[in-house]
């Protein structure tokens, strides 16, 4: 069976909230990612040309939180994204394996509600931003709710919300058994339709705690190397919008 990360209507699959682009904030849109305007001739030296140099400085010292449900690609995309800004990577699931020596399943076994475990394991999260000032990490489905939530919004970083159709998700199902050890399972036709139910009504259920994402990027139709990169645009355009705000403060 999959791993479960939080409550919700589906308890199969933890698919992402779907977030489409707004008009009321497109640089959020991989597709509608804004150009720096043109420089004028006269300034010497060019203050977009500065602002370049300093969004690829930017984007290889933050912390980038990446959210999205199981198997919508966070690891294998947060993998590239940490080789190309020359940053670490981390699964907060392993990491929390790792910390409490025993596998999420069973960990969660040890909790009423998916409340209390958010609260207890958010620990890991927090020891990792400490000791890490630039990094990238995957969060769990559920990363942008309760305790995760309130402590994501402590640290100094971005969160980008990764968003995929439900057919691309079904498409990379994978299982686990108890102890987070894979296991090959062959679905039918009747098991596919009931996943594609599951990731619409997860959909559904996480949209609110992903609106809260800082970007989001939306991979259909991309491979795990083209959306590394479309999010590391994304990222340098959020980096730009913050250096030229902070040079127009000052």
């Amino acid at each position: 069976m999959l791993r479960p990360h939080a409550p919700s209507p589906c308890s199969v699959l933890r698919p992402h909230a779907r977030s489409p682009c707004s008009t009321k904030n497109p640089r959020n849109c991989l597709w509608n990612v804004p150009s720096l305007p043109d420089c004028p001739k006269s300034a010497i030296p060019c203050v977009h040309e500065k602002l370049i140099s300093e969004t690829d400085r930017c984007c290889k010292i933050m912390r980038v939180f990446l959210v999205g449900v199981s198997c919508v690609g966070k690891t294998t995309i947060g993998k590239l994204l940490a080789k190309q800004l020359d940053s670490p990577f981390f699964d907060l699931d392993k990491e929390i394996e790792n910390h409490f020596g025993m596998s999420i399943e069973k960990l969660q076994a040890k909790f009423l509600a998916g409340y209390s475990y958010r609260k207890e394991v958010s620990i890991v999260l927090k020891k990792l931003s400490e000791r890490n000032s630039r990094c990238v990490i995957a969060l769990p489905p559920s990363g942008l709710r309760d305790a995760f939530g309130r402590l994501v919004r402590k640290i100094n970083c971005v969160t980008v919300a990764i968003e995929d159709t439900p057919a691309n998700i079904l498409a990379r199902v994978e299982f686990h058994d108890i102890d987070s050890r894979p296991i090959a399972k062959n679905l039918t036709e009747k098991e596919k339709n009931l996943y594609m139910d599951c990731i619409k009504e997860d959909i559904t259920f996480f949209r609110k705690s992903y609106r809260r994402a800082d970007l989001h990027a939306n991979i259909s139709g991309l491979n795990a190397e083209q959306s590394a990169g479309e999010i590391k645009k994304l990222l340098a355009v959020y980096c730009g919008n913050k250096e030229g705000d902070k040079a127009r403060t000052d």
